[in-house]
């Protein structure tokens, strides 16, 4: 059966109620399959894993661990439902390289209750021997500057008025591939400020950075990562068509000027933003 988006709605309900009231163990298992990936990834240089993860014994245990004594033999084929769900839903997708698919996290899951996310993120420990055995490279700590960083927030949707995701990178205008990260350097952003438009439009102050929609190389890279957030679009503002977001209510484009304004709001307020992933630049 086809994943709609009625039916993805209905899922994501059902999980929701799901964590509050639980009468089955399916939610949690789903739950537990995406933070196994989750921690995965975010321990290996590229942000991804090997699809044949799904197949370690390590993780039908993980998530097997205190519900049952021990895994049945339906134990793969539950796993298989929990990434088909995470799948079709867009929490996880999946990725060509070299001839061999990858998994990487799309978004956080959000049908969680409040403090579940940091709750697990503690209790999975991905050893250094798993990571050795499955030849899965660590990330390195240090800075990289070859490393995407993208933010996400959320926006009232002018056309719907519903709330949508947003995500966007933000680099220097002096360094076109160095992520801004938080706390921002407001200094420098200003370093390369537009004064001219501040001085016409003095309600943000024009900071010297780029965002989705400036940089083709990057907005080729979240087009392939998030084809159902982000699509190619015509802009009324600049006569053009390039990969913008989209509303995940109604379809209706959120183009870089106004991601622009935000994020120079987002900076001078000093604020943070979810860092929602990190990839490799292509």
């Amino acid at each position: 059966m086809k994943w709609t988006k009625e039916k993805i709605n209905k899922q994501k309900a059902y999980f929701r109620e799901q964590r509050k009231d639980p009468t089955g163990k399916f939610t949690e298992f789903v739950v537990r399959t995406y933070y196994f990936l989750y921690k995965i990834c975010s321990e290996t240089e590229n942000r991804m894993v090997r699809s044949n993860v799904t197949y370690r014994k390590e993780l039908i245990d993980f998530v097997y661990k205190g519900i049952y004594n021990e895994p049945d033999h339906m134990a793969q084929s539950v796993i298989d439902d929990c990434i088909t769900n995470l799948k079709e839903m867009s929490y996880i997708g999946f990725r060509k390289i070299s001839d061999k698919w990858m998994i990487y996290i799309k978004s956080n899951l959000d049908f969680l209750l409040f403090g579940e996310h940091e709750k697990y993120l503690e209790t999975l420990n991905i050893t250094n021997d798993f990571m050795a055995e499955n030849d899965l490279p660590c990330v390195d700590k240090t800075e990289n500057n070859n490393t995407l960083k993208i933010y996400r927030y959320k926006k009232k949707c002018y056309k719907c008025g519903n709330e949508t995701d947003i995500l966007t990178y933000i680099t220097y205008s002096d360094n076109l591939s160095e992520s801004m990260v938080y706390p921002w350097d407001k200094r420098r952003a200003l370093n390369d400020q537009d004064i001219f438009a501040h001085l016409s439009d003095p309600s943000i102050e024009y900071y010297g950075i780029n965002v989705i929609g400036d940089i083709e190389s990057f907005d080729k890279e979240m087009l392939a990562l998030y084809p159902e957030q982000i699509a190619i679009r015509y802009s009324n503002i600049t006569k053009t068509k390039y990969p913008m977001n989209i509303c995940s209510h109604c379809g209706a484009i959120q183009g870089k000027y106004y991601v622009y304004r935000d994020i120079n709001t987002y900076i001078t307020q000093m604020k943070p933003l979810e860092l929602f992933a990190e990839f490799n630049k292509l």
